[in-house]
């Protein structure tokens, strides 16, 4: 106890150097001090710290990113007008922040902003440089992690247009990899009407489902529960046998898998 207690003492310490300012006092406007004080209630688990963190609402991410140059630095980095190079380093280091962060609390005071990021990491899903698979899978992973670990992110991805470039890499499979994380950031996307709306609009349910069988069964229950989540959404029995859509729904219900299966008949329900 007394350990745990000495580890969330040093974090509320660094969490108010890092809303001070590393300088030590250079920043002598009362408010900080009042951001960083709170900061570390939070930090240290008070109840008083969680209310008044509630009173700042966006701008409290702002304060911390404005002294927490690190996400800056990466998000100018990874632009398309980079050297590939330079670009694929700083996806990587990326893609190991984001990993460290388990919470959306806690990259929101980190400094991250989606906003900034998803468009970015969208333009380099949508039309990475050319023969640079390396930083297709990488902004890939990001973005993956990102919509994670960040359940806000979801519409400003949609807005993004992401949900188009998804379909069109799994309806024109290169790599492996990088399919299966488009199956994975689908299911997460078409949580949202406007994201199963885009995913039908982008003949989501033969994207997910036409190359199903060659994947691990993880990762067909996948593409089979988003499946379901798009039938949820589609206007008609019709619509779906046109596109292809109804043989490859009826084919998840022969699946030897009987959560595939379970997720066939539901999509065949809706």
């Amino acid at each position: 106890m007394q350990v745990a207690n000495m580890w969330r003492e040093s974090v509320a310490a660094i969490v108010c150097q890092v809303v001070l300012g590393t300088s030590g006092g250079y920043i002598a406007n009362m408010w900080r001090e009042s951001v960083a004080a709170i900061a570390c209630q939070v930090v240290l688990g008070t109840s008083g710290g969680y209310s008044l963190l509630g009173q700042f609402g966006g701008d409290l991410p702002m304060m911390f990113g404005a002294h927490n140059p690190q996400f800056r630095n990466l998000l100018e980095k990874i632009q398309p007008s980079n050297a590939p190079h330079v670009q694929m380093a700083s996806l990587s280091e990326l893609c190991e922040q984001l990993t460290m962060s388990s919470s959306e609390e806690m990259l929101a005071l980190s400094g991250f902003r989606a906003d900034a990021f998803v468009p970015v990491l969208a333009t380099l899903v949508a039309a990475p440089p050319s023969d640079s698979m390396d930083i297709l899978l990488l902004a890939c992973r990001a973005l993956a992690t990102i919509l994670d670990v960040m359940p806000s992110a979801v519409d400003i991805a949609v807005a993004a247009n992401v949900v188009a470039s998804l379909c069109d890499k799994l309806l024109n499979i290169e790599y492996m990899d990088v399919a299966e994380l488009a199956l994975r950031m689908l299911e997460r996307l078409c949580s949202s009407s406007a994201g199963r709306a885009a995913a039908l609009h982008e003949n989501g349910v033969v994207a997910l489902l036409q190359f199903v069988d060659f994947f691990a069964v993880d990762v067909q229950r996948t593409a089979a529960r988003t499946a379901a989540l798009l039938c949820t959404d589609a206007t008609s029995i019709p619509t779906l046998q046109s596109t292809g859509g109804l043989q490859l729904v009826h084919a998840l219900t022969r699946s030897f898998d009987a959560d595939i299966v379970y997720h066939g008949i539901d999509c065949l329900d809706r």
